[in-house]
């Protein structure tokens, strides 16, 4: 996917961090596999779609919404070639249940077990602030999960302290819960942080001693989790691209008298340039940041890492990456799988390794079912030696789809955990020989 124009972060002022909701719009249409006849009969189909203003029994739902129940997977039809069994595979998830219709960009996936967690987002092509929501384009603030071993679409009901729809948001497992910081609707931002119990299908809003500080509000930062500590880095602010990072520690987030707190790292010497739509890993004690944007039409292809011991920002040497924003990377043992992103014309199909052991990049070729198309604002997750890439904006089109990218040989790299990030060049053989008596 080439990328001309990256929506900016920073390209609206603020507004409330908590805006009013209708009560209306926590509601949903049900789902059915059954539609009614006109003159009473009923049609029993393996795909019924319920569109949005209307559900399958005739009503208006408060929120529109387009989903489609399937009783039975599409499984996928035709040939395929021959792929050796050491090559990554690509193939198209044969998907059923309750399907969201609705693009998907700018929402979140996070993975509890072997479920996907999917929360908000928005089928607005355009990320401007002055883009108009209609009944059939807006923000989400519906929850969808994925069953990765059954290939299944769920769409259960949540209660609790529901959170207002957003997008740009970011979603992060902790113990079994998914705590979900930031996000915005039109030009409004939000600083709140909630988390959501997957068991209990809740939502809870996070409460802070009175006077605490915490992070302005913000979207497209990023955010990563280590231990019971959540991080987040950068993002915009609705006037300001930022670079700051901020840490807390949700050890005793089930006390209710306010006990959790934001903290803001003081960072030693230099660090990354302000920006959004980055990714973030963290690798042992070290919080990686790749890409990401500033403005809309610039991208970058620098990495930075922070060393959480030592509290220092270092820049990776590492030639070779493409500028890239708003794409996915996830860990797989010593490598980062970096997919898709906003690309300049240039860039390649957009799917690398980085080694974080030689610190350098490495083309990935696969086969199988023809791949996604180079996709920004997709998401992405690893389960069990496979790779999971679910909707995005692929050119000037919303997907919905999922994508599974059989990592063959590479499966057995996550068991690859004792190795040295090393930023210093190995000395030359014969300056250690010299130097050794």
């Amino acid at each position: 996917m080439s990328a001309a124009t990256l929506p900016s972060p920073i390209s609206a002022q603020a507004s409330s961090s908590r805006p009013s909701r209708s009560t209306s719009s926590r509601s949903r249409a049900a789902s059915t596999s059954t539609l009614k006849r006109s003159n009473g009969s009923t049609k029993s189909t393996s795909e019924a779609t319920v569109k949005e203003g209307t559900s399958a029994s005739g009503s208006t739902p408060p929120v529109p919404n387009r989903q489609t129940y399937r009783t039975v997977p599409k499984l996928p039809e035709g040939d395929v070639e021959e792929c050796p069994p050491t090559m990554m595979y690509w193939s198209k998830a044969p998907v059923y249940g309750t399907i969201p219709r609705r693009g998907l960009k700018c929402h979140t996936v996070t993975l509890v077990d072997n479920t996907a967690w999917m929360f908000g987002g928005t089928n607005l092509i355009s990320s401007s602030s002055s883009a108009v929501e209609t009944p059939e384009a807006g923000c989400w603030d519906e929850v969808y999960t994925f069953d990765t071993d059954t290939m299944q679409w769920g769409h259960p009901l949540m209660h609790g302290d529901l959170p207002p729809p957003s997008k740009g948001h970011t979603a992060t497992q902790i113990e079994r819960r998914i705590f979900v910081f930031g996000g915005g609707r039109g030009t409004q931002y939000y600083d709140t942080l909630y988390y959501l119990d997957p068991l209990y299908r809740k939502w809870t809003l996070v409460t802070y001693p009175e006077g605490a500080i915490k992070p302005s509000a913000r979207r497209s930062h990023a955010a990563a989790a280590k231990g019971s500590k959540l991080y987040i880095f950068g993002g915009g602010t609705g006037g300001t691209a930022l670079n700051d990072l901020w840490c807390i520690d949700l050890t005793k987030i089930d006390n209710r008298n306010g006990h959790v707190r934001w903290e803001k790292i003081d960072v030693q010497g230099d660090k990354p340039p302000a920006r959004g739509y980055a990714s973030m890993c963290i690798v042992q004690h070290h919080i990686i940041i790749y890409g990401g944007s500033s403005r809309g039409e610039f991208q970058s292809s620098d990495m930075w890492m922070f060393d959480t011991n030592l509290s220092t920002w270092h820049e990776i040497q590492a030639p070779g990456g493409a500028p890239r924003a708003a794409h996915s990377c996830v860990q797989v043992g010593s490598c980062l799988f970096i997919f898709g992103g906003l690309l300049r014309e240039d860039s390649g199909d957009g799917f690398v390794l980085f080694n974080l052991v030689t610190l350098s990049w490495e083309a990935l070729p696969t086969r199988g079912t023809p791949p996604p198309g180079t996709r920004a604002f997709h998401q992405c997750i690893l389960v069990d030696g496979r790779m999971f890439i679910i909707g995005g904006l692929e050119g000037r089109k919303l997907q919905h789809d999922v994508y599974i990218l059989d990592l063959a040989t590479y499966a057995y790299y996550p068991q690859v955990t004792n190795f040295d990030i090393n930023l210093n060049p190995p000395l030359e053989q014969e300056e250690v020989s010299s130097n050794y008596f």
